[in-house]
Protein backbone atom coordinates (compact mmCIF):
# COMPACT_ATOMS: atom_id res chain seq x y z
CA UNK A 1 0.00 0.00 0.00
CA UNK A 2 1.48 3.32 -0.92
CA UNK A 3 0.65 6.68 0.48
CA UNK A 4 1.86 10.15 1.10
CA UNK A 5 4.41 10.35 4.02
CA UNK A 6 3.59 12.66 6.97
CA UNK A 7 7.12 14.14 7.20
CA UNK A 8 10.60 13.51 5.97
CA UNK A 9 13.74 13.60 8.18
CA UNK A 10 17.25 13.97 6.97
CA UNK A 11 19.58 11.12 8.04
CA UNK A 12 21.82 11.99 11.02
CA UNK A 13 24.61 9.80 9.82
CA UNK A 14 25.31 8.88 6.38
CA UNK A 15 25.68 5.20 5.83
CA UNK A 16 29.04 5.74 4.30
CA UNK A 17 30.40 7.47 7.45
CA UNK A 18 29.43 4.82 10.03
CA UNK A 19 32.97 3.54 10.26
CA UNK A 20 34.31 7.05 10.99
CA UNK A 21 32.12 7.86 14.03
CA UNK A 22 34.17 8.77 17.18
CA UNK A 23 32.39 7.68 20.31
CA UNK A 24 32.88 9.72 23.59
CA UNK A 25 35.32 8.27 26.12
CA UNK A 26 33.87 9.97 29.26
CA UNK A 27 30.62 11.56 30.31
CA UNK A 28 32.13 14.91 31.32
CA UNK A 29 35.45 16.55 32.16
CA UNK A 30 36.60 18.27 35.38
CA UNK A 31 39.42 20.58 36.16
CA UNK A 32 42.44 18.87 37.70
CA UNK A 33 42.44 19.96 41.37
CA UNK A 34 45.80 18.28 42.13
CA UNK A 35 47.73 20.40 39.67
CA UNK A 36 50.62 22.31 41.30
CA UNK A 37 49.66 25.95 41.74
CA UNK A 38 53.29 27.07 41.73
CA UNK A 39 53.79 25.90 38.15
CA UNK A 40 51.98 28.95 36.83
CA UNK A 41 51.27 29.32 33.16
CA UNK A 42 53.65 26.51 32.25
CA UNK A 43 51.52 23.89 33.87
CA UNK A 44 48.45 25.30 32.16
CA UNK A 45 50.17 25.02 28.77
CA UNK A 46 51.04 21.40 29.32
CA UNK A 47 47.45 20.29 29.23
CA UNK A 48 46.21 17.12 30.94
CA UNK A 49 49.04 15.13 32.47
CA UNK A 50 49.46 11.42 32.03
CA UNK A 51 48.01 9.15 34.63
CA UNK A 52 51.44 8.25 36.08
CA UNK A 53 52.36 11.89 36.58
CA UNK A 54 49.04 12.59 38.24
CA UNK A 55 49.70 9.92 40.83
CA UNK A 56 53.14 11.34 41.60
CA UNK A 57 51.73 14.86 42.06
CA UNK A 58 48.99 13.58 44.37
CA UNK A 59 51.50 11.74 46.52
CA UNK A 60 53.72 14.81 46.83
CA UNK A 61 50.75 16.97 47.81
CA UNK A 62 49.66 14.50 50.50
CA UNK A 63 53.17 14.52 51.90
CA UNK A 64 53.09 18.30 52.13
CA UNK A 65 49.71 18.23 53.88
CA UNK A 66 51.00 15.70 56.42
CA UNK A 67 54.10 17.80 57.03
CA UNK A 68 52.06 20.98 57.62
CA UNK A 69 49.71 19.12 60.01
CA UNK A 70 52.67 17.67 61.90
CA UNK A 71 54.32 21.09 62.13
CA UNK A 72 51.09 22.68 63.41
CA UNK A 73 50.68 20.00 66.08
CA UNK A 74 54.32 20.41 67.10
CA UNK A 75 53.90 24.15 67.68
CA UNK A 76 50.88 23.61 69.93
CA UNK A 77 52.71 21.19 72.23
CA UNK A 78 54.49 22.41 75.37
CA UNK A 79 57.48 20.19 74.62
CA UNK A 80 58.76 20.33 71.02
CA UNK A 81 58.96 17.09 69.08
CA UNK A 82 62.46 15.72 69.11
CA UNK A 83 64.15 13.08 67.07
CA UNK A 84 63.89 9.46 68.04
CA UNK A 85 67.52 9.34 69.03
CA UNK A 86 68.56 9.01 72.67
CA UNK A 87 69.87 12.57 72.95
CA UNK A 88 66.66 14.02 71.55
CA UNK A 89 64.47 12.04 73.97
CA UNK A 90 66.64 13.15 76.90
CA UNK A 91 66.38 16.80 75.89
CA UNK A 92 62.61 16.50 75.57
CA UNK A 93 62.41 14.97 79.05
CA UNK A 94 64.55 17.72 80.52
CA UNK A 95 62.44 20.38 78.85
CA UNK A 96 59.26 18.80 80.20
CA UNK A 97 60.68 18.67 83.71
CA UNK A 98 61.64 22.32 83.52
CA UNK A 99 58.11 23.23 82.44
CA UNK A 100 56.60 21.23 85.32
CA UNK A 101 58.90 22.87 87.86
CA UNK A 102 58.03 26.27 86.45
CA UNK A 103 54.31 25.52 86.80
CA UNK A 104 54.79 24.31 90.38
CA UNK A 105 56.65 27.51 91.29
CA UNK A 106 53.78 29.52 89.84
CA UNK A 107 51.20 27.54 91.82
CA UNK A 108 53.21 27.93 95.01
CA UNK A 109 53.34 31.67 94.48
CA UNK A 110 49.57 31.78 93.96
CA UNK A 111 48.94 29.77 97.14
CA UNK A 112 51.25 32.05 99.12
CA UNK A 113 49.36 35.08 97.79
CA UNK A 114 46.02 33.51 98.74
CA UNK A 115 47.26 32.71 102.25
CA UNK A 116 47.81 36.41 102.87
CA UNK A 117 44.05 37.01 102.63
CA UNK A 118 42.95 34.12 104.90
CA UNK A 119 41.78 34.72 108.49
CA UNK A 120 44.27 34.17 111.26
CA UNK A 121 42.26 31.23 112.64
CA UNK A 122 42.57 29.31 109.37
CA UNK A 123 46.31 29.98 109.21
CA UNK A 124 46.70 28.67 112.76
CA UNK A 125 44.69 25.57 111.90
CA UNK A 126 46.85 24.88 108.85
CA UNK A 127 50.07 25.24 110.82
CA UNK A 128 48.74 22.97 113.56
CA UNK A 129 47.83 20.32 111.01
CA UNK A 130 51.32 20.36 109.52
CA UNK A 131 52.95 20.10 112.96
CA UNK A 132 50.70 17.22 113.97
CA UNK A 133 51.43 15.34 110.77
CA UNK A 134 55.15 15.60 111.51
CA UNK A 135 54.58 14.05 114.95
CA UNK A 136 52.50 11.19 113.49
CA UNK A 137 49.25 12.14 115.21
CA UNK A 138 45.78 11.66 113.77
CA UNK A 139 44.81 14.67 111.67
CA UNK A 140 41.65 16.17 110.21
CA UNK A 141 42.67 18.15 107.15
CA UNK A 142 40.51 20.66 105.34
CA UNK A 143 37.42 22.43 106.66
CA UNK A 144 35.57 21.46 109.81
CA UNK A 145 34.06 17.98 109.58
CA UNK A 146 30.39 18.04 110.50
CA UNK A 147 28.73 14.90 111.87
CA UNK A 148 25.02 14.76 112.72
CA UNK A 149 23.71 11.90 114.88
CA UNK A 150 20.02 11.20 115.48
CA UNK A 151 19.36 8.90 118.42
CA UNK A 152 16.57 7.89 120.74
CA UNK A 153 16.82 9.10 124.37
CA UNK A 154 15.33 5.79 125.57
CA UNK A 155 18.59 4.05 124.63
CA UNK A 156 21.43 6.62 124.60
CA UNK A 157 24.58 5.39 122.84
CA UNK A 158 27.07 5.55 125.70
CA UNK A 159 29.98 4.67 123.43
CA UNK A 160 29.43 7.98 121.60
CA UNK A 161 30.07 9.99 124.77
CA UNK A 162 33.24 8.02 125.54
CA UNK A 163 34.60 8.46 122.04
CA UNK A 164 33.74 12.16 122.12
CA UNK A 165 35.89 12.60 125.23
CA UNK A 166 38.76 10.80 123.49
CA UNK A 167 38.33 12.91 120.36
CA UNK A 168 38.54 16.11 122.41
CA UNK A 169 41.98 15.04 123.58
CA UNK A 170 43.33 15.04 120.01
CA UNK A 171 41.17 17.53 118.11
CA UNK A 172 39.44 20.84 118.57
CA UNK A 173 35.87 19.54 118.90
CA UNK A 174 32.58 21.35 119.10
CA UNK A 175 29.50 19.53 120.37
CA UNK A 176 25.88 20.63 120.36
CA UNK A 177 22.68 18.88 121.49
CA UNK A 178 19.15 19.45 120.19
CA UNK A 179 15.76 17.93 121.01
CA UNK A 180 13.37 16.98 118.22
CA UNK A 181 9.63 17.51 118.53
CA UNK A 182 9.06 13.75 118.28
CA UNK A 183 10.34 13.18 121.84
CA UNK A 184 9.39 14.70 125.17
CA UNK A 185 10.82 14.89 128.67
CA UNK A 186 14.48 14.41 127.77
CA UNK A 187 16.57 14.40 130.99
CA UNK A 188 18.71 17.45 131.57
CA UNK A 189 21.86 15.35 131.65
CA UNK A 190 21.23 14.12 128.12
CA UNK A 191 20.63 17.68 126.91
CA UNK A 192 24.13 18.64 128.08
CA UNK A 193 25.96 15.42 127.31
CA UNK A 194 28.25 17.00 124.69
CA UNK A 195 28.74 20.31 126.43
CA UNK A 196 32.38 21.42 126.29
CA UNK A 197 32.01 24.77 128.00
CA UNK A 198 32.44 26.75 124.75
CA UNK A 199 29.52 28.79 123.47
CA UNK A 200 29.01 28.83 119.72
CA UNK A 201 28.52 32.61 119.70
CA UNK A 202 31.93 33.21 121.31
CA UNK A 203 34.06 31.20 118.88
CA UNK A 204 34.22 30.98 115.11
CA UNK A 205 33.11 27.61 113.79
CA UNK A 206 36.15 27.45 111.52
CA UNK A 207 38.34 27.30 114.64
CA UNK A 208 37.23 23.69 115.22
CA UNK A 209 38.30 20.54 113.41
CA UNK A 210 35.34 18.33 114.30
CA UNK A 211 31.72 19.28 114.99
CA UNK A 212 29.27 16.69 116.33
CA UNK A 213 25.59 17.58 116.46
CA UNK A 214 23.44 15.22 118.53
CA UNK A 215 19.68 15.28 118.01
CA UNK A 216 17.45 13.40 120.43
CA UNK A 217 14.79 12.03 118.13
CA UNK A 218 12.39 9.11 117.87
CA UNK A 219 14.28 7.13 115.21
CA UNK A 220 14.48 3.42 114.56
CA UNK A 221 16.99 1.89 114.28
CA UNK A 222 18.94 4.09 116.61
CA UNK A 223 21.32 5.83 116.28
CA UNK A 224 21.58 7.22 112.75
CA UNK A 225 24.64 9.19 111.68
CA UNK A 226 24.93 11.57 108.73
CA UNK A 227 28.47 12.36 107.58
CA UNK A 228 27.78 14.22 104.33
CA UNK A 229 25.17 16.89 103.74
CA UNK A 230 25.55 16.39 99.99
CA UNK A 231 24.87 12.65 99.78
CA UNK A 232 22.53 12.25 102.79
CA UNK A 233 23.62 8.65 103.33
CA UNK A 234 22.93 7.52 106.91
CA UNK A 235 25.00 5.07 108.93
CA UNK A 236 22.82 2.91 111.16
CA UNK A 237 23.69 1.30 114.47
CA UNK A 238 25.82 2.24 117.45
CA UNK A 239 28.56 -0.19 116.47
CA UNK A 240 28.97 1.36 113.00
CA UNK A 241 28.98 4.88 114.42
CA UNK A 242 31.66 3.79 116.88
CA UNK A 243 33.71 2.26 114.07
CA UNK A 244 33.63 5.51 112.12
CA UNK A 245 34.66 7.65 115.09
CA UNK A 246 37.29 5.10 116.09
CA UNK A 247 38.94 5.41 112.69
CA UNK A 248 39.08 9.17 113.09
CA UNK A 249 40.97 8.60 116.32
CA UNK A 250 43.29 6.07 114.68
CA UNK A 251 43.48 6.34 110.89
CA UNK A 252 45.77 3.30 110.72
CA UNK A 253 43.12 1.17 112.44
CA UNK A 254 42.84 -1.32 109.54
CA UNK A 255 46.30 -1.17 107.98
CA UNK A 256 48.54 -1.20 111.07
CA UNK A 257 47.56 -4.66 112.36
CA UNK A 258 44.80 -6.44 110.39
CA UNK A 259 44.64 -9.33 112.88
CA UNK A 260 44.01 -7.00 115.82
CA UNK A 261 41.45 -5.04 113.81
CA UNK A 262 39.59 -8.26 113.00
CA UNK A 263 39.48 -9.27 116.66
CA UNK A 264 38.15 -5.86 117.64
CA UNK A 265 35.42 -6.04 114.98
CA UNK A 266 34.44 -9.51 116.21
CA UNK A 267 33.79 -8.23 119.74
CA UNK A 268 32.02 -5.13 118.40
CA UNK A 269 29.71 -7.35 116.34
CA UNK A 270 29.01 -9.51 119.39
CA UNK A 271 28.09 -6.45 121.43
CA UNK A 272 25.75 -5.24 118.70
CA UNK A 273 24.04 -8.46 117.57
CA UNK A 274 24.04 -10.61 120.71
CA UNK A 275 24.08 -8.20 123.65
CA UNK A 276 22.07 -5.25 122.36
CA UNK A 277 19.73 -7.01 119.91
CA UNK A 278 19.90 -10.64 121.02
CA UNK A 279 17.51 -12.67 123.16
CA UNK A 280 18.19 -13.91 126.69
CA UNK A 281 19.90 -17.07 125.46
CA UNK A 282 22.26 -15.14 123.16
CA UNK A 283 23.07 -12.62 125.91
CA UNK A 284 23.92 -15.40 128.34
CA UNK A 285 26.22 -17.03 125.77
CA UNK A 286 28.00 -13.74 125.09
CA UNK A 287 28.53 -13.19 128.82
CA UNK A 288 30.14 -16.61 129.12
CA UNK A 289 32.48 -15.84 126.23
CA UNK A 290 33.26 -12.46 127.73
CA UNK A 291 33.99 -13.92 131.17
CA UNK A 292 36.23 -16.60 129.65
CA UNK A 293 38.23 -14.06 127.68
CA UNK A 294 38.67 -11.69 130.63
CA UNK A 295 39.79 -14.56 132.88
CA UNK A 296 43.10 -14.60 130.98
CA UNK A 297 43.38 -11.00 129.79
CA UNK A 298 42.80 -7.59 131.33
CA UNK A 299 41.22 -6.20 128.16
CA UNK A 300 39.25 -7.73 125.33
CA UNK A 301 41.93 -7.20 122.68
CA UNK A 302 45.57 -6.51 123.29
CA UNK A 303 47.08 -4.99 126.40
CA UNK A 304 45.04 -1.79 126.55
CA UNK A 305 41.68 -0.14 126.01
CA UNK A 306 40.27 -0.54 122.49
CA UNK A 307 37.05 0.11 120.63
CA UNK A 308 35.87 -3.38 121.59
CA UNK A 309 35.93 -2.49 125.31
CA UNK A 310 34.05 0.77 124.71
CA UNK A 311 31.22 -0.74 122.67
CA UNK A 312 30.84 -3.81 124.92
CA UNK A 313 30.78 -1.66 128.07
CA UNK A 314 28.07 0.50 126.51
CA UNK A 315 25.99 -2.53 125.46
CA UNK A 316 26.07 -4.08 128.94
CA UNK A 317 24.90 -0.84 130.56
CA UNK A 318 22.13 -0.23 128.02
CA UNK A 319 20.69 -3.73 128.50
CA UNK A 320 20.84 -3.59 132.33
CA UNK A 321 23.33 -6.44 132.64
CA UNK A 322 26.12 -4.40 134.25
CA UNK A 323 24.96 -5.18 137.78
CA UNK A 324 24.86 -8.99 137.58
CA UNK A 325 27.90 -9.85 135.49
CA UNK A 326 30.40 -12.61 136.40
CA UNK A 327 33.52 -11.90 138.45
CA UNK A 328 35.97 -11.45 135.57
CA UNK A 329 33.57 -9.17 133.71
CA UNK A 330 32.96 -7.13 136.85
CA UNK A 331 36.68 -6.62 137.38
CA UNK A 332 36.99 -5.47 133.76
CA UNK A 333 34.07 -3.05 134.11
CA UNK A 334 35.66 -1.48 137.18
CA UNK A 335 38.86 -0.98 135.21
CA UNK A 336 36.82 0.74 132.48
CA UNK A 337 35.10 2.97 135.03
CA UNK A 338 38.49 4.20 136.22
CA UNK A 339 39.28 5.57 132.76
CA UNK A 340 38.69 9.36 132.54
CA UNK A 341 36.84 9.06 129.22
CA UNK A 342 34.18 6.82 130.84
CA UNK A 343 33.30 9.29 133.60
CA UNK A 344 30.84 11.40 131.60
CA UNK A 345 29.06 8.34 130.25
CA UNK A 346 28.97 6.80 133.73
CA UNK A 347 27.23 9.90 135.09
CA UNK A 348 24.53 9.56 132.47
CA UNK A 349 23.82 5.99 133.57
CA UNK A 350 23.45 7.14 137.19
CA UNK A 351 21.18 10.14 136.47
Amino acid sequence: MSGIPMYKAEPYYKLDDLNNIELPKCMYKMKNLHKEQSDGPKSAQRGPKPNRKHKADSSATNKKIMYVAELTWTKTMTVPLMSSSGSGALEALEQRQENILRDLDALQAEVAAMMQHLPASVKQQASGTAAGATCGQAQLEGPVRDIVINTNPSSPPLSLFILYELLKQQFRCFGSVHVHSSVENVPEGLCKCLGNGIRSDLRNRTDFQLAITLIWKDVKPSPQMMMSAAYQTPVHGESNVARYLGRILQPSYDSLDPVTATEIDTWVDMASTQVLLGNNKERAASLRSLNSRLGKHDWLVGSGLTLADIVMWSALHQTGQAAGVPANVKRWMLACNDQPAFQSALKLTQS
